[in-house]
């Protein structure tokens, strides 16, 4: 199994736990951005202890640039993987198969 875990430092529409007086109020004073990311490093590391292939990518926020740019990055690194497997990444009769099935039934 091999999983990215995605992040980034800051989040949006941050805001502090307040004390409740509930069972979540062991994370009263912590920001979401500590509990989201605590969380992730902690799967993380879960994962290592099994011997789970995992990565983790930080983004510098959730904008177009930072996803576009961990999409593109993401594509390419399955095109290499692929090529080291000795598969042509390119090659996807399936989908090719499909393309046809649907124009079929739709008549074009």
């Amino acid at each position: 199994i091999a999983v990215t875990l995605v992040g980034t430092e800051e989040h949006e529409g941050q805001f502090t736990i307040k004390k409740t007086n509930s069972p979540g109020d062991h994370l009263a004073g912590k920001t979401l951005s500590e509990i989201l990311n605590a969380e992730m490093k902690a799967t993380g590391l879960a994962m290592s202890d099994r011997k789970a292939f995992n990565r983790a990518v930080m983004l510098e926020g959730l904008r177009e640039r930072e996803i576009g740019s961990l999409i593109m990055f993401l594509e390419m690194a399955t095109a290499y993987s692929c090529y080291l497997l000795g598969v042509d990444p390119y090659t996807q009769p399936a989908v090719e198969s499909a393309k046809e099935y649907a124009k079929r039934m739709l008549g074009i």
